[in-house]
């Protein structure tokens, strides 16, 4: 398994987490009706997650480039060095999942008839052209015993996620993953959630946000 050598995983600069904005808002009364709440709740809580675990896997890299000890579990160590490639790869998967989940959430919120807001087209598109790459990345990786049962994996096809050299792709099988494009769609969902979080919330002004408004001003 190649180690990375640089990383160019983007950080991604957060203030506030999600969760966090959102419980603070319903304990102080915020709701949206019961089916929104619940795809609310839900979301917020997945992109929190996906920034976390894509978080968790750039600390990792950067870890490894500089040989620190960062006295995770399952850290290999060899000779006394510090080796974490089963680390990284294993958040990159949790994020991929998380964010392949929240973006099939943020399907449901659009659609749903009894949500009291609309999210900016512009952002729905700018978040939306990733799905499919995400979406195939993720079938990749619930579905690799399907492909080797079916003889479906090519001698030297890797039949977990592996990074490359510079910290800027992954690949399992035949398929590959932009981590640049996956940092973009983490970062667009949690700015995303961190407006829905607050959305009807007392004393919130709606119709400020940037990236949702109320039905009722369309």
């Amino acid at each position: 398994m190649p180690l990375p050598k640089e990383c160019k995983m983007p950080q991604i600069d957060i203030d506030h987490r999600a969760v966090s904005r959102y419980w603070g808002a319903r304990i102080v009364g915020a709701d949206i009706g019961f089916k929104p709440e619940m795809y609310r709740a839900v979301f917020v809580r997945l992109t929190d997650k996906a920034l976390y675990e894509y978080n968790m896997a750039r600390n990792a890299v950067l870890a490894q480039i500089e040989r620190k000890d960062i006295s995770h579990p399952l850290a290999t160590n060899i000779g006394g060095t510090l080796f974490y490639p089963v680390v990284i790869v294993n958040h990159l998967e949790t994020c991929i999942n998380a964010t392949k989940r929240a973006l099939d959430i943020l399907k449901r919120v659009i659609r749903c008839p009894e949500s009291p807001f609309f999210i900016n087209r512009a952002h729905q598109k700018n978040i939306n052209q990733y799905f499919e790459s995400i979406k195939n990345m993720r079938n990749k990786l619930e579905h690799i015993d399907n492909e080797i049962l079916k003889d479906e994996i090519k001698k030297g096809q890797p039949i977990f996620l592996m990074i490359n050299e510079d910290a800027s792709e992954v690949k399992i099988g035949d398929k590959k993953l932009n981590l640049i494009s996956l940092a973009e769609v983490v970062s667009k969902l949690h700015k995303l959630a961190l407006e829905l979080a607050l959305y009807n919330s007392p004393g919130c002004e709606n119709e400020k946000f940037k990236y949702i408004s109320p039905k009722t001003e369309i």
